[in-house]
C-alpha cells in the first residue's frame, strides 16, 4: 500500500537524520540585510502578531552537508522562550527535512531565509460560519515569498526565497507545510474551471483561488507530522497517530456542517461557507483525502509522491468530493472552534 510506503520512507529519513549533522554559527549584519522587509508589514501579515517589540533577536546560519543547503534564521523570540532549545529544534529539524525531501520526494532543499515570529497568539475559527468570513488572521500561520514577489503557499520560483511563519502554534508542521511548497512539489496553478465546479457543488463564496493543491500538501504534512511525533514521544506507534488526527479532522468537518447545514444530510451546505483564504481546501479536501488515503495516494506519483499529472489529481477531487463522510449525529462543541487546530498531535 501506497501509505505505508509513504510512511516508511519518512520513518527511514528520521533514521538517517541521526547519522547526519548540521553546522550552526552566529551570522552578522552583511549575512541577513537582504532579508525583504517589505512583506512584514504587509497585508498577508497578522499586524496584531508581529508588530510589537520583542525582546529578543536571534539569528544564525545553518549549513546542512547533506544537502549542501544554508539556511538563515532569524526567530524573534519572547522572554520566556528558550532560545538554545529553539536553535537546536530549528536546526536538526531542518536536517531532517531536507533528508525528506530527498529520500521520500527527490527534490533538493534550496537556500532559504527561515524567520520565525513566536507568537502566543492561536488561531481562532469565527464563532458563527454563517454570518462571518474565515478570514487569515483566523487560520493562517506561515507564508513562503520569493524575490521580488509575495506568494502565499504557492510553487513559483525565485532566488533566496523567504519562508515566515508567526505563530508558535503547530510551528514545526506549518514549517514542513512551507517547505513542501518552497522545494515545488506541485504545479503553480491551475484552471479557473476546478474552482468555479467545486464552489458550485458546495456552496462556496470566494473571489479568489481555492488552492485546491494545499489539501495535498496538508495532508502529507500532517502524515509527516504523524511519524516525528511517533519517533519523539514513544507513545503510541504512526498508525495509531494517524487514527488521531482523522478524528480531530472529522471533528473540524462536522462542526463546520453542523453550523452551515441545519442539520441537512446533503454535501452541499446550506448556508454558504465565506472565505478568503484556503481553508475550504485545508480542512474539507484534506479531511475527505484522510477519509480516503488510497484515493489520495492514487492520485499523486506513485514512486516520489508529488502531484506530476494536474488532471489526474484534480478530476480525482471534482469525481469524488462529493462522497465526503460527515457525522450527523455530532454535537456541538465550541471548543473546536475557539481552540481551533489543524493538527492534535502537537510537537
Amino acid at each position: 500500500m501506497q501509505l505505508t510506503k509513504f510512511l516508511d520512507k519518512v520513518s527511514n529519513s528520521f533514521k538517517i537524520t541521526k547519522e547526519n549533522k548540521v553546522f550552526v554559527k552566529t551570522i552578522y549584519e552583511k549575512d541577513y540585510s537582504k532579508i525583504d522587509r517589505e512583506y512584514i508589514s504587509s497585508k498577508y501579515f497578522l499586524n496584531n502578531l508581529i508588530n510589537k517589540k520583542w525582546l529578543n533577536v536571534c539569528r544564525f546560519n545553518v549549513y546542512i552537508p547533506f544537502s549542501n543547503t544554508n539556511v538563515i534564521v532569524e526567530i524573534h523570540t519572547l522572554k520566556s522562550d528558550n532560545i538554545k532549545d529553539l536553535k537546536q529544534t530549528i536546526s536538526n529539524y531542518l536536517l531532517f527535512m531536507s533528508i525528506v525531501m530527498k529520500n521520500v520526494f527527490n527534490k533538493h532543499l534550496p537556500d532559504f531565509y527561515l524567520i520565525l515570529y513566536m507568537s502566543r497568539i492561536n488561531k481562532t475559527l469565527p464563532k458563527h460560519l454563517s454570518k462571518e468570513t474565515v478570514l487569515s488572521k483566523h487560520i493562517n500561520s506561515g507564508m513562503t515569498v520569493y524575490s521580488g514577489m509575495t506568494v502565499v503557499n504557492s510553487g513559483m520560483t525565485g532566488f533566496k526565497p523567504q519562508i515566515i511563519i508567526y505563530r508558535k502554534q503547530e510551528l514545526l508542521k506549518v514549517l514542513t507545510h512551507e517547505i513542501i511548497h518552497l522545494c515545488g512539489n506541485h504545479p503553480h496553478s491551475y484552471e479557473q474551471i476546478y474552482d468555479d465546479k467545486i464552489k458550485e457543488m458546495f456552496n462556496i463564496q470566494n473571489t479568489n483561488s481555492l488552492n485546491v493543491y494545499e489539501s495535498y500538501v496538508e495532508t502529507l504534512a500532517l502524515l509527516i507530522n504523524c511519524v516525528v511525533y511517533s519517533n519523539l514521544n514513544k507513545r503510541n506507534n504512526i498508525l495509531t497517530n494517524l487514527e488521531l488526527e482523522k478524528k480531530h479532522s472529522q471533528s473540524i468537518v462536522n462542526q463546520v456542517y453542523l453550523q452551515l447545514n441545519n442539520g441537512s444530510k446533503v454535501v452541499k451546505f446550506q448556508e454558504p461557507l465565506k472565505e478568503e483564504t484556503n481553508f475550504f481546501s485545508y480542512i474539507v479536501i484534506k479531511c475527505f483525502f484522510l477519509q480516503n488515503l488510497e484515493l489520495f495516494f492514487s492520485l499523486i506519483d506513485n514512486e516520489n509522491f508529488v502531484i506530476n499529472d494536474s488532471y489526474t489529481f484534480l478530476n480525482g477531487i471534482i469525481n469524488n468530493l462529493c462522497k465526503l463522510k460527515i457525522d450527523r449525529n455530532f454535537k456541538n462543541n465550541g471548543e473546536l472552534f475557539r481552540k481551533f487546530k489543524f493538527c492534535c498531535l502537537e510537537i
